[in-house]
């Protein structure tokens, strides 16, 4: 499987393209859709009889871009908490149903003067004590909830 990815990148026909970047290719087509949609619309009177094909295709694709966002974020946010989960101990103890991460990363406190990392949830706030700094990682432990 690997070689004939490797082969596929040097096809003259996949643009020197990886696998990865071929894959992208269509969900950054979506926006563009909506906007040459956006434009046409735009453009065209509006009593013109394909104005309503138009709003319903524009409605659709942008149910679409927004489906693929919501996607991609959540896919985003799963990675976040896995890195996290492995970098912040106790960590998976506070994850429940229903509970998702706003956003993360460090914080100085002014007292006690110690680096913690911050982890914001959309019901809880997370501060976790630096304890060790690893290559690639910070490791630490829960502190408070």
């Amino acid at each position: 499987m690997l070689r004939r990815a490797q082969a596929a990148a040097t096809n003259p026909r996949c643009g020197g393209l990886r696998l990865p970047a071929l894959l992208l290719t269509p969900v950054q087509r979506i926006p563009r859709y909506l906007l040459l949609l956006k434009d046409f619309m735009d453009k065209t009177d509006p009593d013109h009889p394909d104005m309503s094909g138009l709003r319903a295709a524009y409605d659709k694709v942008s149910d679409l871009a927004s489906l693929v966002n919501n996607s991609l974020r959540a896919s985003q946010d799963q990675k976040t908490m896995a890195d996290l989960r492995k970098n912040i101990a106790g960590l998976l103890l506070l994850e429940t149903a229903g509970r998702t991460l706003v956003r993360e990363g460090p914080v100085n406190l002014v007292r006690p003067r110690k680096p913690y990392r911050c982890v914001l949830f959309n019901d809880l706030l997370v501060f976790a004590e630096q304890i060790e700094v690893r290559p690639g990682g910070l490791a630490g432990t829960v502190t408070s909830a």
